[in-house]
């Protein structure tokens, strides 16, 4: 039987610390239903407007004009009244000024008429796209008239030709507009796809058919019978159903590696609510030690303890679910710019037994394993003012494990990629590991030291006062820190890389789609003698005549085998590239060889004699590879993973790209003197692009940001925690302090020199494994030069240490103006 009126008493007696362990499981809770209400809610939408995000019930694409075949069975379907259809051109392209002084890189999207076939373009004017686009007008992006300095009804010139701009695009079916891309969007008419002159063989241009199905019909069958028509995998045929869209790729990655950053906050906010439930169970020793005393069982003990674990879990796992909604709204409106369908906002049945679970779940994890020490405290233990907290049985390390198993499988349940799971749990164990081990050095080293004033020493006697959380502390506020100065110094890096200081010696204009007749002009016109790297399009079939396994390939995260590769042709190597393997690039006495790069994805196992077969214009070539290289030095130069030679490939369908170093001030001139003699050629300002990219990676790491907030704070939940539930031994300090002699200003200096101690070593070793992982993000993944940035790096550590302070000593100040006389008239009554 549960006594109720004991149940609440426990709570009432120790508001302090039952608010905390209510907020600290708010904080754990909140992540997960933020991170499951978000993820949710844009599957939801992708699901749920799976056309009107794809466009069409039937989609046809392909890097190349599409076969006379397919083309013919699409033919026969609108002949039959199965289908409408609408061809669709994207490629980008330099859009100029109609005077020509100005230039700038597009994303041209050429629709023919009745595009698009599901969903809308929503246009400034509010006017029907379908009214609007027509042959001899544009609708652009409103980025491009603000950097053109041009508004509607001006001309512009793209290509060979000169058109009107009718009106301004504010949001697209089918991609996210607020996301990364190349220049801003421009709509051409099909009917003027010819007169722009742009589309040669080689461009580098995406093709696509979008077919709607009359009537209620189901468009897998006739999908079907268009893949029998289409060319291999050059040419793909998909369903709304089936087809991976550009906006679920973008959110798929985006959310994959949101769910890690709000998986690793849910271990640390566990962390803290596990400190503070100790804290907690940890106060009500003498209490269980009275009801021993009186009689009662472990049992008793046992059962209303985890009635009033019960009750404070349930109130902070409710707060949880509202902060978790309200994150989530807030996330969804970052989010909501960059997806052209609504995200709803909406306490579900899922979100609301989630919350209640993990709650119950992470109270049942760390609060299981103080009450069966607790449940052993022996009656006498009331006798003692600290009484000593039980052995470890085995019944402890039993419960342990199998909490340990539970909590791996609800993290392997949350990371659903197997391969993810074992490293990300390899890696947060070994980080948690170091930084325990590291703190655990950390405070014995400093019990040991016996030198310096006394209001060190006695600083650093009390982080290892009974019951002191100094170690969880050090080690949640480390690893929680650490992820926020990581991001931050990543983030540093990549603006002083690209946008402050781009690197002198690399090029910054890149010359896309030019033609192999065109050299001679580009020549003329740069008034250089630039590099010129051929580019011939193709697809790896096979490895040593086993086939490529396109589906596993897919799967793969990053660059994989599947898609599709540049090939060059040349004879000798480029200025920052060796030979590991082969005496000369092609070698001797073989008909086709092939150089490879070392960093190749999926060939690592590559070897001297082994064959790769390509696909080119349809066409199968089987090549033996003669030598592998590796760069020097990674940088932003142009290269290749397969080079072949010019008398095998060299009749190929292909374009030809040049990278050139120019000062910022003649690049806009020369973007559009190029522009302007070789319309087709396409200029891309890496610089420009770059500083895009920041912009984006700035907004979404805001979101990232968030999460790593929720760390520190349930760091900081951890310091009130400790602070509250050592409230005795501290103002029992205090009062021997006061009796010894001391003033009320050596009391304070004392406490808060171990909360600045503590915040000292906190932030140390964050910034220490901040800088250790934003070096390996840099160095490893970006491939940029690292800095150390050492200015910032003191600000962010005195920073943290100053919050630290404050939050620690805003929470003993109340603990200190106890008077002495009331401490030691408590203590002979054995309050």
């Amino acid at each position: 039987m549960l006594h109720r009126r004991f149940i609440l008493r426990q709570i009432t007696r120790s508001p302090g610390q039952s608010l905390l362990l209510a907020l600290g499981l708010a904080m754990a809770v909140a992540s997960l239903v933020a991170l499951s209400g978000l993820s949710a809610s844009v599957r939801q939408a992708l699901d749920t407007d799976a056309r009107r995000l794809h466009g069409a019930d039937i989609l046809v694409r392909s890097n190349a004009p599409l076969g006379a075949p397919l083309v013919a069975a699409i033919a026969r379907l609108e002949e039959s009244g199965a289908v409408l259809s609408v061809a669709v051109h994207e490629f980008n392209a330099m859009v100029r000024r109609a005077d020509d002084t100005v230039s700038l890189l597009s994303s041209l999207k050429v629709v023919d008429p009745g595009y698009p076939l599901y969903g809308e373009v929503t246009l400034a004017s509010g006017r029907p796209f379908r009214d609007v686009l027509s042959p001899g007008v544009v609708v652009v992006e409103r980025d491009l008239l603000e950097r053109l300095s041009l508004k509607t009804g001006d001309a512009v010139q793209i290509g060979s030709a000169t058109l009107t701009i009718r009106d301004v695009v504010l949001s697209e079916t089918d991609r996210p507009l607020g996301a990364f891309s190349l220049g801003p969007r421009v709509f051409v008419a099909g009917a003027d796809l010819a007169s722009l002159a742009l589309v040669e063989t080689g461009s580098r241009v995406r093709f696509r058919r979008l077919l709607k199905v009359i009537g209620d019909g189901d468009p897998e069958p006739l999908a079907a019978g268009l893949r029998a028509a289409a060319e291999g995998e050059q040419e793909r045929v998909e369903t709304f159903r089936s087809a991976d869209s550009r906006v679920k790729r973008f959110f798929d990655n985006f959310l994959f590696y949101l769910s890690l950053a709000g998986t690793f906050t849910l271990l640390l906010a566990g962390l803290g609510v596990g400190s503070t439930l100790a804290a907690l169970l940890r106060e009500k020793r003498r209490t269980i030690a009275i009801l021993k005393a009186m009689g009662a069982t472990g049992s008793f003990v046992t059962i209303h303890f985890l009635a009033v674990l019960l009750l404070i879990g349930l109130a902070g796992s409710l707060g949880g679910l509202l902060l978790g909604l309200a994150v989530q709204a807030g996330l969804s409106a970052l989010l909501q710019g960059g997806l052209p369908v609504p995200l709803r906002v909406a306490v579900t049945a899922e979100a609301l037994w989630t919350s209640l679970g993990l709650g119950l779940l992470v109270l049942g994890f760390f609060g299981t394993l103080p009450l069966l020490r607790l449940r052993a405290t022996p009656p006498a233990a009331i006798l003692r003012f600290d009484a000593p907290i039980p052995h470890r049985s085995a019944g402890f390390w039993v419960v342990s494990i199998l909490a340990l198993t539970l909590a791996a499988l609800m993290l392997r349940f949350t990371l659903s990629d197997g391969q993810t799971w074992g490293h990300f749990a390899f890696g947060v164990v070994a980080a948690l590991g170091g930084v325990a081990l590291l703190s655990q050095a950390l405070l014995r080293g400093c019990r040991r030291l016996r030198g310096g004033p006394l209001v060190l020493r006695q600083s650093l006697r009390s982080l290892g006062r009974p019951g002191s959380a100094a170690a969880t502390i050090l080690t949640t506020l480390s690893l929680a820190m650490a992820a926020v100065f990581a991001l931050h110094l990543v983030e540093r890096n990549l603006d002083a890389t690209f946008v402050r200081s781009y690197p002198t010696d690399l090029p910054n204009l890149f010359f896309l789609d030019i033609q192999p007749n065109q050299r001679e002009s580009f020549r003329r016109v740069v008034e250089q003698s630039p590099r010129f790297y051929p580019v011939v399009r193709a697809r790896l079939l096979a490895v040593n005549g086993r086939a490529v396994d396109l589906d596993r390939e897919r799967r793969r995260r990053g660059d994989n085998l599947a898609r599709n590769f540049n090939l060059t042709y040349r004879d000798e190597l480029l200025d920052d590239e060796v030979l590991q393997q082969g005496k000369s690039l092609f070698g001797t006495g073989v008909a086709v060889p092939v150089s490879v790069l070392d960093d190749t994805p999926g060939m690592e196992d590559l070897h001297l004699g082994d064959t790769l077969t390509f696909r080119i214009q349809g066409l199968p070539i089987a090549a033996t590879v003669t030598s592998i290289r590796s760069r020097t030095r990674e940088t932003l130069q142009p290269f290749f993973y397969f080079v072949l030679p010019e008398t095998v490939i060299g009749r190929a369908p292909q374009t030809i790209f040049a990278a050139l170093k120019i000062p910022p001030e003649r690049s806009t001139a020369l973007q559009a003197r190029v522009t302007a003699a070789l319309p087709n050629v396409s200029v891309v300002d890496l610089g420009e692009t770059l500083r895009t990219f920041s912009g984006v990676l700035s907004r979404l790491s805001a979101i990232l940001r968030l999460f790593g907030g929720f760390s520190v704070v349930a760091g900081l939940l951890i310091i009130v925690s400790a602070i509250v539930a050592t409230g005795s031994a501290r103002i029992r300090e205090a009062v021997y302090y006061r009796i010894l002699g001391a003033r009320g200003r050596f009391v304070l200096a004392v406490f808060g020199l171990e909360n600045l101690l503590l915040g000292l070593a906190s932030a140390l070793s964050a910034m220490a494994l901040a800088q250790a992982g934003s070096w390996m993000i840099s160095r490893r993944l970006l491939d940029l030069p690292y800095q150390v940035f050492w200015v910032e790096s003191a600000l962010l550590v005195t920073a943290a240490t100053t919050m630290v302070v404050a939050v620690g000593m805003g929470a003993s100040l109340p603990l200190l103006r106890r008077r002495p006389a009331e401490f030691l008239q408590a203590r002979a009554e054995g309050d």
